[in-house]
Formats: structure tokens, C-alpha cells, sequence
């Protein structure tokens, strides 16, 4: 039994990223049409009200595709790269799993020992036990684990 960080295949996890990505572009022109709906609109007696509308719809646009870029796109973006890169493989049995988070190669990784080896597993992605694996590692980051 193979699994993989990404969680799914690599085509259904690139597909599954891009539609995120959609989702951000599509809020950003949707706030931008309706920007030009409220300038279109605006009116003397309503240009105050028309320019909060306006201020207000670009902070909160801008702070949902900051979140999605920050909290979703940009890690999910590093493990699609990191798992398309040549792999080496790592055959052993799991003595140690960290329960501590650390920053490792710019993810959120636990260190695995495999026999005397430190490795390091991304935050989320698999849950190994203290059993014997088949790993696959690209730059002593397992990215994928064969039983």
C-alpha cells in the first residue's frame, strides 16, 4: 500500500490547486466589477457611501486571497514541487516520531528516525507508526511511504 503527502494523485492534486487558484481570480474580478458598478453608480449624495463600499470590498477580497495564497496555495504549491522531484529510497523500520513541529526546508515537518537516519515527515500529510517502511525521500523529506 503506496500513499503519498499529497493525499491523492498528482493529477487530482494539481487539478484540486488550480481550482483554488480559480477561486482566488474570480473573487479578485468580481471585486474589481463591482468596484466599477459602485464608481458607475455613484452619485454626489452617495459618494461617501459608495467609497466605504468600495474600501470595504477591496480589504476583504484582498484578505481572502492573502489567506488562500498563505494558508493553502503556497504550501500546497511546495509539496506538488517537492514531490516531482527524482526521490531516493529509504528502506527501515520507524524508531522515533517527533511530536514537536520544526521548519524544515520551508515546511512544518516532525523528524522521523529511521534506523540511526533523521528524516522528516510535513506537518498533515501521512501518519507513520513505529513499523517498517519503504520510504521515499526527496532532499530527506519523505513523500511517499510503502508498506
Amino acid at each position: 500500500m503506496k500513499q503519498s503527502v499529497l493525499g491523492m494523485s498528482a493529477h487530482a492534486f494539481r487539478k484540486k490547486l488550480h481550482n483554488r487558484i480559480r477561486l482566488c481570480v474570480a473573487a479578485a474580478l468580481l471585486t474589481v466589477g463591482l468596484n466599477l458598478l459602485l464608481m458607475a453608480l455613484r452619485t454626489d449624495a452617495t459618494h461617501n457611501l459608495m467609497l466605504v463600499a468600495n474600501i470595504t470590498t477591496d480589504i476583504l477580497c484582498g484578505l481572502f486571497v492573502l489567506y488562500q495564497t498563505e494558508r493553502y496555495i503556497l504550501p500546497k504549491i511546495r509539496l506538488y514541487k517537492l514531490f516531482a522531484r527524482p526521490r531516493e529510497t529509504l528502506t527501515g523500520s520507524v524508531t522515533q516520531i517527533s511530536t514537536q513541529v520544526q521548519r524544515y526546508m520551508d515546511l512544518d515537518c516532525y523528524a522521523v528516525t529511521v534506523d540511526s537516519r533523521k528524516v522528516f515527515l510535513p506537518a498533515g500529510t501521512l501518519e507513520l507508526k513505529q513499523q517498517t517502511y519503504t520510504l521515499f525521500l526527496v532532499s530527506n523529506i519523505i513523500v511517499e511511504v510503502s508498506q
